[in-house]
Formats: C-alpha cells, structure tokens, sequence
C-alpha cells in the first residue's frame, strides 16, 4: 500500500509538470481529469481486479459515487461523486458487483478504505470571487468521506492565492496542490507549503 501512495504522489508530480510545461495544452478541467486517467493507466495503478462474484473490475473510475450522503450545505444531504477514484483492490475481491459499482445506495457498503484515492479538480484560468469557495466545497466534500484513504484536491490555475484561506483540519488527511504555470502551492492537512 506504501509503494501504491509513493506512486500516485509520482504520477501527481508528472501531471503537474506537463501543465507546467505546456499550460496552454489544458482546455478544462476535464483535460486534467483524462490525463490523470491516462497516467494512471500507463503506470499500472487501473489493473484489473477480480470481484467475489466472479465480475472483472479495473481500479480506477471517473466520477465514483461517494457511499453515503453528505451535508455540504441546508438540507437532507446527497451522494457526491469523485471526480477520479482508484478502488481499494481488496475491497473489490472482498464484495460482489453492484457493491463495488455503487449505483445503487442501497448496494453500497461503508467496507472500510473503499478507495485508495479520490481526486477532485479545479481549473480556474482567471480569477474570480467564489474560486476559493468552490475549493473549501471540494476540500469539506471529501473530508466527510470515510470511505478515502488518500483524499486530493488539485486545483490548476494561472494565478496565486494565498492557501491560508482554505482551513484543513489535519486529521482529514487532504492534500491540497494549488498550481500554477510557474509555481506550486501545496497544504497537506494543515499548514501551507510554498512552491517550488
């Protein structure tokens, strides 16, 4: 499991620095999203996992549904979904299908660390008021999540902010990479780190 997280920070550094070699190739925050995919497909972490009922599953999964509703705001709370998740493998051999698909909430199951990873992505290529809200919202949306091992929230962007206005509790285990053409800004559940 150390040498899947080793991993997975490696491939977040390739990501960051193709954006910062070719910034003007990033279109949407989609294009970030495919890419991450595909570096992870190309450095085997989307390996095919058998499930207990026999189906074949590969690990990672564009918008994977969260097990249970969140609050994030008033009312009675949703089911979120990833942008990116790469599946606990051991999770996947321990249920049946439509445990592992969890379209259904009444098939979902809070069977521990459902995930190895979840990824949430902003691209912000100008500045406006709510970015940093629409932050905070990712950060609290994968902080209520129990079923995450590793929780990451890659923001894109061509300006700086000052990271100090986003709170993260240390426990919630977030890492927050804010990135620019030039420098990265990071926060790893807790105090702000400049960039390098």
């Amino acid at each position: 499991m150390k040498a899947q997280k080793i991993k997975i920070e490696t491939i977040i550094e390739k990501l960051i620095k193709e954006f910062q070699t070719f910034p003007d190739a990033f279109f949407s925050e989609c294009d970030f999203q495919y890419q991450l995919f595909h570096l992870l497909n190309t450095n085997e972490l989307n390996t095919p996992v058998i499930t207990k009922d026999g189906k074949v599953i590969t690990l990672v999964h564009p918008e994977y549904p969260s097990v249970n509703r969140v609050q994030l705001s008033r009312g009675k709370g949703y089911r979120v979904w990833y942008d990116l998740a790469i599946l606990n493998p051991e999770f996947i051999r321990s249920n049946g299908y439509q445990t592992v698909l969890a379209r259904d909430e009444r098939d979902t199951k809070l069977w521990g660390e459902n995930l190895l990873a979840a990824f949430e992505f902003k691209f912000f290529p100008k500045k406006r008021k709510d970015n940093i809200n629409l932050v905070k919202e990712d950060c609290l949306k994968l902080s209520l999540c129990p079923e995450i091992k590793n929780r990451h929230v890659l923001v894109f962007s061509n300006y700086t902010v000052t990271l100090s206005e986003i709170q993260i509790n240390k426990s919630n285990g977030i890492k927050l990479y804010w990135i620019t053409p030039t420098k990265v800004y990071s926060k790893f559940g807790g105090n702000p780190t400049s960039g390098r």
